[in-house]
């Protein structure tokens, strides 16, 4: 969690605004507070070390909504706050996924605790993970390749009826060849690779070809490649797919697995828990 400060308004002197996080890689966020649809906390960016701020007094058992954002890219990105939520412009997904980030929104609503506003941050991208089911004849896994992932997209990101967030995405386009290289020896529930860091994505509709770089006993190399055309890729969440190889059956996949991100998964990159 990160919280922000605010002075109570029994004080009657400003102490200070400060942004606090008890995760080291989030070195600043994003904030803005609004009491109903006006704008109270002002749009600021917190570094979470030692940065002060102008306070502002929290009226005792007032309401305050504060929604946030961290980790942005440097480019291809970018985000705004309003007073109903944040909304994210994706413009260009990395191809590489060692270059794709895990961008972070965050929300606090209530009266405050002795002037805190506890920000959870939650992640409304989706980690798409590989791992090894039933692969035979294979001597290592070399590259996996995405073709037909969403590229572009805006996402609106909101408060639910049922608390936390929830995240709309639209005006999607799709594109080919979302990548990443490894050397991995085959073994039954083993790991390929980071997950991918991805706009959500509903594969009913807009399906993704997996393409998979293997070699064999002998070391050909080889590609195959299969299609995921059921389900989604959920925000909020890392969705887990265990890929099955023969030579005479072909590249498939099992029942993917859907866990909240954050839930302590080997392989998780989580910067914060949902």
């Amino acid at each position: 969690d990160a919280d922000i400060n605010i002075v109570e308004d029994t004080a009657t002197k400003a102490n200070n605004i400060k942004g606090e996080s008890n995760k080291a890689t989030i070195t600043n966020f994003t904030v803005s507070g609004y009491y109903g649809s006006t704008t109270w906390f002002p749009k600021t960016t917190v570094n979470t070390s030692s940065t002060s701020y102008p306070a502002y007094l929290w009226q005792y058992g007032k309401e305050y909504t504060f929604f946030a954002y961290a980790n942005m890219p440097s480019s291809g990105a970018t985000a705004s706050i309003s007073s109903t939520g944040v909304t994210i412009n994706y413009t260009s997904v990395p191809k590489d996924q060692a270059s794709q980030k895990d961008i972070l929104v965050g929300l606090y609503v209530g009266a405050g605790d002795k002037g805190k506003a506890n920000l959870t941050f939650a992640h409304p991208l989706s980690a798409v993970q590989f791992k090894c089911g039933a692969v035979s004849n294979v001597s290592a896994i070399k590259k996996i390749t995405l073709d037909g992932v969403n590229e572009k997209g805006t996402g609106n990101v909101y408060p639910s009826t049922s608390g936390g967030l929830y995240c709309s995405w639209g005006s999607t386009s799709t594109q080919n060849g979302v990548y990443q290289s490894m050397n991995v020896t085959p073994s039954n529930g083993a790991l390929i690779g980071d997950p991918f860091i991805l706009i959500p994505q509903r594969l009913t509709s807009s399906p993704v070809t997996v393409k998979m770089l293997i070699a064999d006993k002998e070391g050909k190399e080889m590609e195959v490649s299969a299609q995921l055309t059921t389900g989604e890729f959920p925000a909020f969440r890392i969705i887990t797919y265990a890929i099955n190889y023969d030579a005479g059956k072909g590249l498939s996949f099992s029942t993917p697995v859907v866990t909240a991100w954050g839930a302590g998964i080997s392989g998780d990159i989580t910067l914060q828990t949902e």
